[in-house]
């Protein structure tokens, strides 16, 4: 494949289409299975079940609990238990429906509060995980309301609920799995994850490594569990039966998309009268669906994040991952930060409130500073942050950003409701609401991961060319862009001039097992060989001035010595170095072993920060609300795309502020899917690069050492969907005031929760 693709628009000649049959029960044991009149059925080529799985059955990327076809039991609505090949899609979903399966329904488990005390629907309990993170006096001591009062102390407690959301991907979830006689098994698919997912599907399929090739088709919407590895094992498993191309559609409303988990947290903040923070206890739980699937990555980074970019002498945060038999959660983009970010965001304007300086005060008076505590799963005593923590320069930012127009109009498409739906007026209401978002970057399960890279240099008639070998996976999100750049800035060679070789087959050297941030994984791999051609290259020039060749750089045109006292321009340098006949190979690797490799600190938690200002209108007469404007500015480190940057914010905060209002398709005209004229403005105020001055290549033995990679660039759009719900809940209480206290607060808002905006 030379060219991206969407696995959709792929064909395969002489191609089957797969169907399956799913459970219609949320739990229920499996007592007998009839495929006979499936089989029947003239056109269809193959009608499989569990038993016909010739490796393990089972599969997860943390712990190892889900099938690839239910075989004794199905745990949730939905779940596949038999997949059919036929020769037209409409014959593969006749076929399926023609699979008797005799069902002996279970009383199934839904809420997550019960999960502890219900009988248990896997063999290892209901009780997935839990964490504890803690540091300070213990904070329920400091909350029992009689030693608080006493103390002058207010106690701000707060119960947050969120939905579970299903995963509504932009496009179907499709495999397509074709046999290829003895090199084995090929599988496109949309995936940033080859060379796990081909691990998977070879322990599965009971085939070795080498004969299982997953070959991404390079195009964007795919995130890191967008593409369930079963549905690539259950493809493949039809088209090693069948022995012709088989490929498997999952539409968007199906529910085999892993979703947002649903949550349940609850806080108390206790505040001194002079604003300041004395404690933070929260308790989080999350249902975790049937299989375990992220939800334990989520958990983690929540109960991380959850005080937020304050400094608080005494926490408590504990956590806990419970089964249901709901569909399986996965991870979305903010991860258990834009769940802890809603909560301590109306914790702190509650807390405002209580002491009558309002939320922006006393978030001013509790910013967290280089060297603050920060929970950390891998210190109970807490991590100090590491600088910079800009909090105060993104609150200038937004702050600073031009307000919208009000009232709306003259065009009534600018009013809550837009045309149809218009109320008058005078009952529209404008709130501002301001939020900070903070985002984990020492996050331990990034810990392991690794790239490999080779970079090679030569001469050509256009001049300096470099090819690069690596197995990145472009899936839209401009990651080749970022190795280009890299490449420019290392070495000087314009992005025009740098091929990247990624393999057709990942599995193969260079190899990769990054997930989690793979710009961060496969760009700082990159750069090593890079740098090592750098020095290789120019380390004649370097032998003449006396020093290393690693202390040479580019700078702007120029070659320069690490003391800025030798400046050469690159092109000659180039010409005195790389005849035509002359090829330079680097090798880089990054692997992810300690985090003072990631941030350049010996033992601190390096986080990226944001503000985030919501401008919305509310109908206090219809009880709709309009997202007017987001104003968003954050640490990134470093910019290397500026406008892949920007774009990436922006969509986040789309994103973010659908996680508040327009979430679930069953909802009334003007609450559900978002249309276009839902979409806010959204102004990137600033990315603030702060890694620039703090790069240091040069230790104390005047040798090159090991510097933040990339330049200290930090991923960007996470923090966008972490803030703004806070900043959009925010400016909603501002138009309307607070709902009434004593019920919790649930989101998404739905017009049945939204009631108290109605006037």
């Amino acid at each position: 494949m030379t060219e991206p693709k969407f696995p959709a628009d792929l064909r395969a000649e002489g191609m089957l289409w797969m169907g399956v049959t799913r459970s219609p029960h949320a739990s229920a044991a499996i007592r007998g299975l009839d495929m006979r009149a499936a089989r029947a059925i003239p056109g269809v080529h193959a009608v499989l079940s569990a038993a016909d799985l010739p490796g393990y059955n089972f599969h997860g990327p943390r712990s190892i609990d889900q099938p690839v076809l239910a075989a004794d039991v199905a745990r949730y609505i939905g779940e596949p238990v038999v997949v059919v090949a036929a020769e037209h899609p409409a014959l593969a979903r006749a076929a399926a429906e023609r699979v008797r399966v005799v069902w002996d329904p279970l009383r199934p488990l839904h809420d997550p509060d019960q999960s502890a005390t219900a009988p248990p629907i896997h063999p290892d309990g209901n009780v997935l995980h839990t964490t504890t993170l803690a540091f300070g006096t213990e904070p329920a001591t400091l909350a029992d309301p009689a030693s608080a009062e006493s103390a002058g102390r207010k106690v701000i407690s707060g119960e947050y609920v969120f939905d579970g959301v299903a995963a509504r991907p932009a496009a179907p979830a499709v495999v397509i799995a074709v046999p290829n006689g003895e090199r084995g098994i090929e599988i496109y698919v949309a995936t940033v994850s080859p060379r796990g997912d081909r691990e998977v599907v070879a322990q599965c399929l009971g085939l070795p490594v080498e004969k299982v090739h997953v070959i991404p088709t390079r195009v964007g919407g795919a995130d890191t569990h967008r593409e369930d590895v079963g549905l690539q094992v259950q493809a493949a498993l039809l088209a090693m039966a069948t022995n012709r191309p088989v490929k498997a559609v999952v539409p968007r409303d199906a529910p085999a998309h892993p979703g947002r988990p649903a949550a349940q947290l609850r806080y108390r903040h206790v505040v001194a009268d002079d604003g300041s923070l004395v404690a933070v206890e929260a308790d989080i739980l999350l249902d975790g669906g049937a299989y375990a699937s992220t939800t334990i990555d989520i958990l983690d980074e929540a109960c991380r994040l959850a005080v937020g970019p304050y400094r608080v002498p005494n926490v408590r945060i504990s956590g806990r991952v419970v089964r249901t038999n709901n569909p399986p959660a996965g991870r979305v983009r903010g991860g258990g930060g834009a769940l802890t970010c809603a909560a301590y965001e109306a914790q702190m304007d509650a807390a405002g409130t209580a002491v009558g300086l309002g939320g922006l005060e006393v978030r001013l008076r509790n910013l967290l500073r280089p060297g603050d505590l920060v929970p950390d799963a891998g210190d109970p005593l807490g991590k100090p942050a590491a600088a910079p923590v800009p909090i105060p320069d993104c609150l200038h930012e937004v702050l600073d950003t031009p307000m919208p127009n009000f009232p709306p109009g003259p065009d009534i498409r600018e009013y809550p409701g837009t045309v149809g739906r218009t109320g008058e007026l005078t009952r529209i209401r404008r709130g501002v609401g301001v939020a900070l978002g903070m985002a984990d970057l020492s996050n331990p399960t990034q810990l392991g991961e690794y790239a490999t890279a080779v970079v090679l240099v030569s001469m050509t008639p256009d001049g300096a060319a470099a090819t690069v070998a690596c197995s990145a996976v472009e899936t839209g999100s401009g990651l080749h862009d970022l190795i280009r750049v890299t490449v420019e800035r290392t070495l000087g060679i314009a992005p025009e001039m740098v091929a990247i070789r990624a393999p057709e087959d990942p599995g193969s050297l260079p190899s990769s097992s990054a997930v989690t941030h793979p710009a961060w994984v496969h760009g700082s791999a990159v750069e090593t060989a890079a740098k090592q051609v750098r020095s290789r290259l120019f380390q004649s020039l370097a032998e003449q001035i006396g020093i290393d060749g690693g202390l040479l750089k580019v700078v702007d045109g120029y070659l320069v010595s690490h003391d800025d006292v030798f400046h050469l321009p690159l092109e000659d340098a180039y010409r005195q170095c790389l005849p035509a006949s002359r090829v330079v190979r680097g090798d880089g690797e990054f692997r992810m072993l300690a985090m003072p490799a990631l941030t350049g600190t010996s033992d601190a938690a390096s986080v990226a920060v944001g503000a985030v200002r919501a401008v919305v209108d509310v109908d206090t007469e219809l009880g709709l609300v309009n997202v007017i404007q987001v104003a968003i500015a954050q640490d990134a480190g470093r910019v290397a795309l500026q406008d892949r940057a920007e774009h990436r914010v922006a969509s986040g905060a789309v994103a973010g502020a659908g996680f508040v209002l327009s979430e679930g398709s069953d909802l009334p005209f003007g609450w559900g899917e978002p249309s276009t004229m839902d979409a806010p403005e959204v102004v990137v105020a600033a990315l603030l690069e702060t890694a620039e001055e703090a790069k240091e290549e040069i230790g104390p033995d005047g040798l090159p050492q090991a510097a933040p990679p990339l330049g200290g660039m930090k991923p960007v759009g996470d923090l966008s969907v972490m803030a703004t719900p806070a900043a959009v809940l925010a400016a909603i209480r501002d138009a309307v005031g607070d709902p009434p206290g004593g019920s919790p607060l649930r989101l998404p808002l739905r017009p049945d929760r939204a009631w108290w905006v109605l006037s």
